[in-house]
């Protein structure tokens, strides 16, 4: 019997089975399904805020798509200066 159960993990695993009634797995494979879900999870916030900072330096252009979310083009008036970004060997670029 577990001595400390965590409520929220055991309410993403109920819910995972409620979602998916004739599921099946084990407990290592339960494990991957939660790295994955929380990896990609960090990963789309984590590529936001690189996104939003690429464009608010200008690096990039956020255009809007008719019904649907927006894409990122680089922005060619900016294309020297992100070349010379990724030439440098610091990781900040001052504020523009």
């Amino acid at each position: 019997m577990p001595t400390q159960v965590h409520p929220r993990l055991a309410k993403e695993l109920l819910g995972y089975y409620v979602k998916h009634p004739k599921a099946a797995d084990t407990a290592e494979g339960l494990a991957r399904w939660r790295l994955l879900a929380e990896y990609v999870e960090r990963t789309v916030r984590e590529t936001e805020e690189a996104l939003e900072w690429l464009v608010t330096r200008g690096f990039l252009r956020q255009e809007p798509m008719s019904g649907g979310r927006p894409v990122f083009v680089l922005n060619a008036e900016r294309q020297l200066e992100a070349k010379e970004f990724l030439d440098a060997k610091e990781d900040y670029v001052g504020e523009r």
